[in-house]
């Protein structure tokens, strides 16, 4: 470690504890861009604390997730986690439908052509979200089926039906309910027994 000091504010050791403030601030200062750093140099360079102990504090780290563990080559390495990084999140250019999905989605009488405008929607709305997903497939044949069902919808989701005044305070008063709710119900049971 090239710098000796190191410092960090008393709210984050408040928050997160001495011990993880230390380490947190630690690898911020001495990772390198592409791997991170490896416990073998965390251990090296913070010898006051047994490596049992840097165990823990980075296990608590991770469990928090304000670091990120990795192995290269059989050793591991701890990095900062950065803002909306993400390990399962969609990837910005690279994600596309594989031919199964496709082909489902073809089975609900759905143009291809059709699912195929509707990709960079799907990667926008879920880059924007930051949703952690493992199956983007699922997810994408969910967005399409109900792209497709309500692309000639001219309102939205919702059905507003006015129910009178209150009583007591004499408020005007509605009830909201989800349109076809039932059928979306059933699409999803489907495509869970389709990927199943």
């Amino acid at each position: 470690m090239s710098d000796s000091n190191i410092s960090f504010s008393k709210e984050i050791a408040n928050t997160i504890g001495l011990e993880e403030a230390i380490i947190l601030e630690y690898i911020k200062k001495t990772e390198n861009s592409t791997d991170g750093i490896s416990i073998t140099q965390i251990t090296s360079d913070i010898k006051f604390w047994s490596y049992q102990t840097i165990e823990e504090v980075l296990s608590s780290l991770i469990k928090t997730g304000l670091i990120i563990e990795s192995t290269i080559e059989n050793e591991l390495y701890f990095s900062s986690k950065k803002p909306n990084q993400n390990k399962n999140s969609i990837p910005e250019n690279k994600w596309k439908p594989n031919k199964e999905i496709l082909d489902q989605i073809n089975e609900y009488g759905i143009p291809e052509d059709f699912a195929q405008l509707q990709i960079d929607d799907f990667k926008q709305l879920n880059l924007e979200k930051s949703d952690e997903e493992i199956n983007w497939g699922v997810k994408f044949l969910r967005f399409v089926i109900k792209k497709w069902r309500y692309k000639d919808r001219p309102g939205g989701y919702l059905r507003v039906i006015k129910s009178g005044l209150r009583n007591g305070d004499k408020a005007p008063s509605a009830q909201i309910e989800f349109v076809d709710r039932l059928e979306e119900v059933e699409i999803d049971e489907v495509v869970e027994e389709v990927t199943s």
